[in-house]
């Protein structure tokens, strides 16, 4: 007997449309499918929210980085370089803060992540 393969999104539709047939209670119906009630619910109120398109896999990406550095101090770092395409962190960390030394500018491995993105982008 070959395993039976299931794919979440299409489990979760077959979740709604059970609960919504309304032959089982919402207890019943989780255990059928082997989900605790509070999946059970959140799985109802992504459908309720977004209809079927709401069953998808949604992104694990963090919504916010609290550690990434300012729009600021990225656009700082960017427009020194532009003026100097040649020119690695450690210029570009002194010309900054040259400009402005009462500013706290990022270490230069921070500049160069900085760069590093900015070359990934273009």
């Amino acid at each position: 007997m070959p395993w039976t393969q299931t794919d979440p999104v299409v489990e979760r539709q077959k979740f709604v449309k059970a609960v919504l047939t309304g032959r089982w209670t919402m207890t019943e119906t989780c255990e059928r499918f082997g989900i605790s009630r509070k999946t059970g619910y959140e799985v109802m109120a992504r459908y309720a929210e977004r209809g079927m398109a709401g069953l998808t896999d949604a992104s694990r990406a963090p919504k916010t980085h609290p550690n990434q550095s300012a729009p600021e101090v990225e656009a700082a770092v960017l427009r020194v370089r532009k003026a100097h395409p040649t020119w690695g962190s450690k210029k570009i960390l002194a010309i900054l803060d040259r400009e402005r030394p009462d500013e706290q500018w990022p270490a230069r491995s921070t500049i160069d992540a900085i760069l590093k993105r900015r070359a990934a982008r273009h």
